[in-house]
């Protein structure tokens, strides 16, 4: 079945989904339509075969299931936009920070179906993790259909709306912890004598292998790092000197931070 997708915002959380839907076959690019005030930014998508507007509207007319990639401030503008008569019968799919499912079903008539998801940005080289909350109102097969559409830029998983904001501060703002400890290793590496690039790549090579010991494995990484530290050598003496700088504590607090913002951008 070739669903009639439509996008209000082109940015570029918009454009890796929409990318990864072409890549799939999922749909034709003809069945495609985002809206964009931007024009230069309607040229670039003009590229990948899609139809382009910059009435809002527009979209959602066209198209059987809606991503909404925009910013918190412009929802309510966007809406404003939008006719009753075009909404209806139509899923919502809001990746929009801090906007809940039931602030959104006030903009929206009963007969249109929402699903909230929580994106991050590796979905830009289809290694994302995307979270729907389960206050969703689409049925079983709208559902299916989102799933399908979100596993095309990465890993797909449903938690309670509760947990949301968890997700946010774990998933959502994630890579910019994992960002930040890469440059850190890098930048101790170039302290200790390596090329910037050599550095990097090591950085880099050692997280991304890392992660994939877990995934593999199944072990959990306090078993995994227990197995890299022998006695009295030189991991446990780099991990000792971690525990004593606050390095879980600093990460954790981090994390409920950020959580904590994303709850009251919420309200």
């Amino acid at each position: 079945m070739s669903y009639k997708i439509g996008f209000i915002g082109g940015g570029n959380m918009a454009t890796a989904i929409l990318q990864g839907i072409l890549s799939a076959e999922i749909t034709e690019a003809s069945h495609i339509t985002v809206s964009d005030p931007s024009a230069e930014r309607r040229v670039f998508l003009d590229t990948l075969g899609v139809n382009t507007t910059a009435v809002n509207d527009l979209a959602v007319q066209n198209s059987d299931y809606i991503f909404l990639a925009i910013k918190p401030k412009h929802v309510e503008q966007v809406f404003e936009e939008l006719t009753v008569e075009n909404m209806q019968g139509k899923v919502f799919i809001s990746i929009v920070a801090g906007l809940s499912t039931q602030k959104l079903e006030s903009y929206l008539p009963e007969e249109a179906q929402i699903v909230r998801v929580m994106p991050n940005t590796p979905a830009l080289i289809q290694m994302g993790m995307s979270v729907i909350s389960d206050d969703y109102t689409a049925d079983d097969e709208q559902l299916a259909t989102v799933k399908s559409l979100l596993a095309t830029v990465g890993e797909v998983a449903v938690v309670s709306a509760s947990l949301m904001d968890a997700v946010t501060a774990v998933s959502g703002s994630g890579p910019a912890y994992a960002y930040m400890f890469i440059d850190a290793m890098a930048m101790a590496g170039v302290r200790l004598g390596l090329t910037k690039e050599t550095a990097l790549k090591l950085a880099v090579q050692t997280v991304k292998g890392s992660a994939a010991m877990i995934e593999q494995t199944g072990k959990h990484p306090a078993a995994l790092k227990d197995m890299v530290c022998s006695p009295a050598g030189t991991t446990i003496e780099a991990v000792c000197a971690l525990e004593a700088a606050g390095f879980n504590a600093s990460i954790i607090n981090a994390v409920c931070a950020c959580a904590e913002k994303s709850k009251a951008m919420s309200k």
